[in-house]
């Protein structure tokens, strides 16, 4: 492991074992807003904000309670640029494993939104994989090992992505799909390490998380970080997606956490004939169909191959009204963003037009914009977290639209054009979310498509949706041209 040592130079030579030369140099004073130091009473690790309430940092880095300081360049020195917010949640990789560094990724919540400010930024998440040969910069703070360099103030140092050839002939065996390298095959001109757990940014975007390597400016030895673009999917849907999860209750009260109340009721049979349930092996997604020969999702839901399954109520029963329909083409917004959720709405073209009858039938795309305190009924399947509720059959819920003052205030800076808030501000009394994908409906249009929120009916923490009525002409344009 990297073990939170920063080699560097400033403007100097400095000659380690085996005459390995290393160089760097002190950022420019905030030039990196989104770097963090994870803190249990000294600093032991580095991290990336992605967002005012969630930080990026190595699965290794793991502590079941850590403060997050934000906003600092000389981590020693009280410069009134500085947050220090304790974390709400640590959340590692499910499939991070210790022996190997793989999927080598933690999430950390905080435990209140961090202030956006010059000094406090968040970085980008990747909208695709950097190839080799990317320069990009990392970032931390640690030992120099340079009698110049003051490694209480924040290094950086430029280095190139490898090739997965060069990488893999460095560490014979040990490089996963979760890996790159970087650094210099030669040796000794570039940073040994960042900080555990700090940031690697190319073209502006949080491309790798410092992991592990063997020594320090070894030649053949470069760095070892995560794989930030491979993680995408799983950053979203533990960090701000609403992740499948359908919380209802069937005529009963039940408790979660802090005493939080959720409740609902299984659909009537057929009642929702645009739901559809999005499979890839498994129900992964819902969607609405809006005609014939097209669905539409959420864009964070995408699947290159999906398998369309129509006039579904209880989706592991055959019930005889079942249509089964692959898709033809699979279209995300073009202005989708995954690290904030923006435009999240996709549309799936069948390869054969759905039969329409009493169990399949579309639902009508909005006139206008649906105003704050429209009632609306979300659906879905999922977990539904209730010992009488069967999650394999489609769950509803009466939700009303709030203002977008009180949407904003929910989520301050992170609410776009592109999205509402739909729910009860107090918490504990409906839905915590319905499946991904899946429709808001307001007097018979599909005004919403489920996005994102924050944990389980929690108070002033509503579920977020896609704004269906901005998208009217992107949903035409692209319907009539493909």
């Amino acid at each position: 492991m990297r073990s939170l040592v920063f080699l560097v130079l400033l403007g100097a030579a400095f000659a380690l074992d085996d005459d390995k030369i290393v160089g760097g140099y002190e950022c420019q004073r905030h030039s990196q807003p989104w770097q963090v130091s994870l803190n249990v009473g000294y600093h032991f690790c580095g991290g990336s904000l992605v967002n005012n309430l969630w930080v990026v940092s190595a699965a290794h880095c793991y502590k079941s309670r850590i403060e997050v300081r934000l906003g600092e360049h000389h981590i020693n020195v009280n410069e009134n640029t500085e947050q220090f917010i304790s974390s709400d949640r640590v959340i590692r990789h499910p499939q991070y494993n210790s022996g190997t560094i793989d999927n080598d990724i933690m999430l950390i919540k905080l435990s209140k939104p961090a202030e956006l400010n010059a000094y406090v930024q968040p970085v980008a998440l990747p909208t695709s994989c950097a190839p080799a040969g990317t320069m990009c910069l990392v970032s931390g703070w640690g030992n120099t090992m340079s009698s110049t360099a003051d490694s209480n103030k924040l290094q950086c140092l430029q280095i190139p992505i490898l090739s997965d050839r060069d990488c893999n002939n460095s560490y014979p065996g040990m490089i996963t799909k979760s890996m790159f390298c970087a650094g210099y095959l030669e040796g000794g001109k570039d940073s040994c390490q960042g900080d555990s757990g700090g940031p690697v940014v190319c073209n502006n975007q949080l491309h790798g998380i410092v992991s592990w390597g063997y020594g320090c400016a070894e030649r053949n030895r470069p760095g070892v970080y995560a794989k930030v673009c491979i993680f995408s999917q799983w950053l979203v849907q533990s960090a701000v997606m609403r992740s499948l999860v359908f919380l209802v209750l069937l005529g009963a009260a039940f408790a979660l956490d802090d005493d939080k109340i959720v409740g609902g009721y299984e659909c009537q049979r057929h009642s929702q004939p645009w739901q559809v349930s999005l499979n890839a092996g498994y129900h992964f997604c819902g969607g609405s169909l809006v005609n014939n020969l097209w669905v539409v999702s959420a864009a964070h839901c995408y699947k290159s191959r999906i398998e369309v399954r129509l006039g579904e109520h209880h989706i592991t029963v055959s019930e005889n009204t079942e249509q089964f329909i692959s898709s033809d083409r699979v279209i995300r917004h073009p202005q989708y963003s995954s690290w904030n959720i923006d435009n999240d709405i996709m549309l799936i073209k069948l390869s054969k037009p759905a039969e329409i009858n009493t169990y399949v039938q579309p639902v009508a795309l909005p006139t206008s914009c649906a105003p704050a305190g429209t009632m609306c009924l979300v659906s879905g399947w999922g977990n539904t977290m209730s010992p009488t509720a069967d999650s394999n059959k489609l769950q509803c819920l009466q939700i009303p639209i709030l203002s977008d003052r009180d949407c904003n205030n929910s989520y301050p800076g992170m609410i776009t054009n592109s999205m509402f808030c739909a729910g009860y501000l107090e918490g504990g009394k409906d839905s915590c979310q319905g499946d991904s994908g899946g429709p808001v409906v307001c007097n018979n249009q599909l005004q919403g498509i489920v996005s994102w929120g924050y944990g389980c009916a929690e108070k002033n923490h509503p579920g977020v949706y896609a704004k269906v009525c901005i998208f009217s002409q992107w949903l035409a344009d692209t319907m009539n041209s493909n």
